[in-house]
């Protein structure tokens, strides 16, 4: 499920740059917008029971305190500035925040998916030795399932097979097998 929570942080950080013109244009519904937004990927990510939801939740309850007065340098109630503008620069502060906390979270999963893209593409390149992979639309799940299907079946794959499907689930298998595919289905077309 690594490739899902991976692709709802991307989807996430991508609403990013319109929150940022709202910023740049001085719009002061931007902490409101914010809010909205962290939210929406509080929401987006919790089923996956992830701590990092907590964080962004303490970060939209900062933007919230902001607008009660609470300086984010100081820790306490500001005087003397425009309350606007410092709950417009407190709130860009957090969302740098929350940004530097989805990527590192999508960091740490491409991490951890680069190693069983390696071995699959190792399974695919021993199965393919052995005899040509069946062509197909390498997007259809029925079409990448026959692929490991096929690759789990040179002898050479058993124990490299068995250990992929042992700690990478099925949802992931799958979309590292798209992407190492679709490389495939590149460079032979670039060869050609």
């Amino acid at each position: 499920m690594q490739s899902v929570i991976r692709e709802r942080i991307i989807e996430s950080l991508l609403r990013i740059p319109p929150l940022v013109d709202h910023y740049s244009q001085q719009n002061n519904a931007f902490p409101e917008l914010t809010m909205r937004w962290l939210s929406d990927t509080e929401h987006s990510l919790q089923p996956f029971r992830l701590p990092l939801v907590s964080r962004l939740a303490s970060l939209r309850g900062m933007i919230i305190a902001g607008g009660d007065g609470l300086s984010l340098s100081a820790g306490q109630v500001s005087a003397g500035r425009n309350p606007r503008k410092l709950r417009r620069s407190t709130t860009m502060n957090l969302l740098q925040q929350a940004e530097e906390t989805l990527h590192n979270h999508c960091q740490k999963i491409d991490q951890e998916l680069d190693d069983y893209r390696d071995k699959l593409a190792q399974i695919l390149a021993v199965a393919s030795a052995r005899e040509a992979l069946p062509g197909g639309d390498f997007n259809s799940v029925h079409y990448i399932d026959q692929l490991w299907k096929t690759a789990c079946s040179a002898q050479e794959n058993t124990t490299m097979a068995q250990y992929v499907s042992a700690r990478l689930s099925e949802t992931d298998r799958r979309y590292l097998m798209v992407d190492i595919v679709r490389q495939l289905m590149t460079s032979r077309k670039d060869g050609d």
